[in-house]
């Protein structure tokens, strides 16, 4: 943003903000308590004062916190959020980037016209480098490898070689550049003017301006989503997101937010862009799906939030709260805000007969803020079953009847007071017929049908009486007639008379 330390800062008991109109805020220490326990805040961290800006290092899971009253970095271990490192740098740091290339920290120090580099496997600074005036936002070029820091004295943009860490290159723009970002889909770069009301596009082969894009008035902070290709822009005079689609370069959309946005972060995680808001001491959540406010997250009243950054590495949103001057209450503190999205719980699996009323259980959703949670099931599987009401916490269906085994699958979104939806969770519920065992056979009949593979038969024929008995000699069957017997296997067959 377009400020001298001396519009930064006036007394210790009080703040002085100009952005377009000045606003004197009184901060009593009494309500330092309350930002813990205002919605989304999970916990805070104490830095150095003035706490402004933040960069974050995908090689160690650190985040680097510049401390503008200080003129120090903070070094915050995302696994442990606590301070590990206090590096000292030039006066009054404000923007820094991270350079994967080197794995150096560029901080632009404001009333020193200076860079430092800090090497982040030390957190020691290796080298200075001499800025034009007041050097403020710094960015990495992942294409050219150049580091770019703005200077909002001169309106200018330094390019910087990190082979040599000397400027190579000095780009003019607009009226006051604050912010520098990088967008990767063409490889430009876009700086925010704070004074005159629009985005220098610069072209990294050429070095040179190529577009100016109007947005709104005092543009701050930006952030680029790599997932839409559009660049959201904090303009803080307009309570206003400009919304610039890199394909084109033009700001296709204007999202209303608080008053005096001030900086903007992208979570590409949930799709979600956090803005700061330092008059109204919020966070907008803005949902680039729709580009519209889906939720508030309250700070303490005179936070003063500035500087916002998301890491991927927990999945938390770091606010800067630049609060008052001189340590009497939270200028040091850097509040973390957890996931503002509901969890939908469908459930456990189940496997049911046909014709069974089976009953859905969404009761283990939850809220991160305890807030309301309404209930939306769908059937994306199996055979249409008619739910008991679509929109209950636990609705019910009966089982169709079926001759084979039937999968449904049922979807669960739940959103909260605020309207946010949560991803989806399923349920599958099997429904296995019951098959009734085989027949058994026909029992033998003694005498008559043997066991196994062999079929033994017996024929008798007689007109007269026919006597069956036993003599003394042995076993005899008598009779009038001629027997036949006979004996089939599958085998041979034999005839016995």
């Amino acid at each position: 943003m377009s400020l001298s330390k001396d519009q930064l800062f006036s007394s210790k008991s009080q703040i002085l903000l100009t952005l377009g109109l000045m606003t004197m805020i009184l901060i009593p220490f009494s309500d330092l308590i309350k930002v813990f326990a205002q919605e989304g805040i999970i916990t805070s961290i104490t830095v150095e004062n003035g706490p402004v800006e933040f960069t974050y290092n995908p090689d160690n899971g650190n985040l680097y916190v510049s401390n503008y009253d200080s003129d120090s970095v903070s070094v915050i271990d995302s696994g442990t959020n606590r301070v590990i490192a206090t590096i000292t740098v030039g006066s009054s740091p404000y923007g820094l980037a991270y350079n994967p290339y080197n794995q150096y920290i560029y901080v632009a120090n404001q009333a020193s016209d200076t860079v430092s580099v800090i090497d982040s496997d030390t957190n020691r600074v290796i080298t200075t480098i001499t800025a034009e005036d007041l050097p403020s936002g710094v960015a990495y070029n992942v294409d050219n490898g150049y580091v770019y820091v703005t200077n909002q004295g001169s309106d200018s943009v330094s390019v910087i070689n990190p082979n040599t860490n000397r400027v190579i290159d000095t780009i003019a723009v607009g009226d006051g550049p604050v912010e520098v970002t990088f967008a990767d889909e063409n490889s430009n770069l876009y700086v925010s003017n704070y004074h005159s009301a629009s985005i220098s596009v610069i072209n990294p082969d050429t070095n040179r301006v190529i577009d100016t894009i109007t947005v709104g008035q005092a543009p701050s902070g930006m952030a680029y989503n790599p997932d839409k290709g559009y660049i959201y822009v904090a303009n803080q005079a307009s309570k206003s997101v400009s919304v610039i689609d890199v394909s084109s370069n033009r700001a296709i959309d204007s999202i209303t937010v608080e008053t005096s946005p001030s900086d903007v972060a992208y979570n590409r995680d949930n799709g979600y862009v956090y803005v700061t808001n330092f008059s109204s001491n919020t966070v907008s959540v803005i949902d680039s799906r729709t580009n519209e406010v889906i939720d508030t997250v309250s700070l303490i009243d005179g936070a003063g939030p500035l500087g916002v950054a998301y890491n991927p590495s927990n999945k938390n949103v770091y606010v800067a709260n630049f609060g008052n001057y001189g340590g009497e209450s939270f200028s040091n503190i850097v509040s973390v805000i957890g996931s503002i999205t509901p969890i939908s719980d469908a459930g456990p699996n189940q496997n049911v007969g046909p014709g069974t009323e089976v009953n859905l259980d969404g009761s283990g959703s939850s809220d991160p803020r305890n807030q309301t949670l309404t209930y939306q099931w769908t059937q994306t599987a199996g055979p249409e079953v008619t739910l008991s009401d679509p929109r209950a916490e636990n609705p019910t269906f009966n089982a169709p009847n079926t001759l084979l085994p039937q999968r449904l699958v049922f979807e669960l979104v739940v959103t909260n007071e605020n309207g946010v939806e949560s991803e989806p969770d399923s349920v599958t519920i099997t429904i296995n017929p019951v098959i009734p065992p085989p027949t058994p056979p026909e029992p033998p009949i003694e005498g008559i049908i043997g066991s196994g593979n062999n079929i033994n038969i017996q024929v008798q024929e007689n007109t007269g009486n026919n006597a069956v008995g036993q003599s003394g000699d042995g076993d005899h069957i008598h009779s009038d007639e001629s027997i036949f017997q006979g004996q089939s296997t599958n085998q041979d067959s034999q005839v016995i008379s």
